[in-house]
């Protein structure tokens, strides 16, 4: 039986108790996470229900979401000296109203991959997968992975949640405990070019934007660690984001300022949109960027590890402005079967 999450008016008032607390200051993820996850869910809940104005249902869950993680992210980052990698995420994809994020509820290609590999999976008669969820930055990516397995007829998959850095597994235990939308979940924490598994672990390995934070040359030692802990047959799901070799890094930089006009709280000050811009500057800056240039260079990768690599054009996302020219790189899925 899926998941019964709250109806949306009961969400939205829930999340206007919470921003109009004088007590609320967004530190306190237990305190909210009950309503968080229930709009989570009906970002995604009208693709598997007989909702009306499904899609105006999944934004607005989607922007009442955001308005709590915004001002959450906001205030963790900005009170800190020098903020690391993952809480600039943690505001990058608030602000963003989490797109770009694994399964994201808009990203139409990406939710009919997931959906095509959950029908094999119970083709396959795996009614009770185990999922890696390899690498992740932010409770958006596990929450849709959870969301979007309970919606396609897996709902008594367990989940493994990994990541080399203890902060995000550390978010995502206060947010989940060990359950999310009646899944188990279990957290690890280790280095993916030797994952702690056994062969043969897994029926799907999920990520995101993985690769890019991958360097050069232990792409293919990953994706060999990949091949080895999936189950014969098992699946691995992906979405990278093809970037040219020589960019104007400087442009690219100085673009992420305008993503502070993202930020929903219109009450507050001009202070505080000028601290998020310079806080996306320093997140578009971080050193974490090993990404793909060419379609082919993800196939000869995996090719070279005996595991071939479906590479299906999801999206042209526009990035930075460059001489009067707007300046797109090209998102693709991947999907390979052992």
């Amino acid at each position: 039986m899926p998941f019964q999450p709250k109806s949306l008016d009961e969400c939205l008032q829930d999340v206007n108790s919470v921003l109009h607390d004088p007590w609320f200051n967004g530190w306190d993820i237990t305190k909210t996470r009950n309503v968080e996850q229930h709009l989570a869910y009906l970002t995604h809940a009208p693709r598997g229900h007989n909702f009306e104005d499904s899609s105006v249902q999944s934004h607005t869950a989607a922007e009442a979401l955001a308005k709590i993680r915004q001002k959450r992210a906001y205030l963790t980052a900005s009170q800190m000296r020098s903020p690391g990698y993952h809480e600039l995420a943690n505001l990058y994809y608030a602000l963003m109203i989490g797109r770009s994020t694994l399964g994201c509820y808009d990203d139409s290609r990406q939710l009919r991959l997931f959906r095509g590999v959950a029908g094999m999976l119970q083709e396959q008669g795996r009614k009770h997968p185990r999922v890696l969820l390899l690498g992740f930055s932010t409770v958006y990516s596990l929450e849709n992975l959870a969301a979007l397995l309970d919606l396609n007829g897996l709902e008594t998959a367990d989940i493994m949640a990994f990541d080399k850095s203890s902060t995000p597994l550390r978010d995502a235990q206060l947010y989940c405990n060990e359950q999310l939308y009646d899944k188990t979940i279990s957290y690890w924490q280790g280095e993916a070019q030797q994952l702690p598994f056994p062969d043969d672990s897994f029926d799907l390995i999920a990520t995101h934007l993985f690769f890019t934070h991958i360097p050069d040359g232990e792409k293919r030692q990953v994706i060999r660690e990949v091949h080895r802990t999936l189950k014969t047959d098992g699946f691995f799901v992906d979405q990278e984001l093809l970037v040219p070799a020589h960019f104007e890094k400087e442009e690219y930089v100085r673009a992420f300022r305008g993503i502070a006009g993202r930020y929903l709280h219109s009450d507050d000050n001009r202070y505080i949109k000028k601290t998020i811009a310079s806080l996306m500057m320093q997140f578009a800056s971080h050193h974490h960027f090993f990404p793909y240039h060419t379609m082919l260079d993800i196939e000869r990768d995996f090719e070279a590890e005996n595991f071939p690599a479906e590479l299906q054009f999801a999206e042209s996302r526009p990035i930075y402005t460059s001489n009067n020219r707007l300046v797109h790189w090209d998102a693709f899925n991947i999907k390979s079967q052992k």
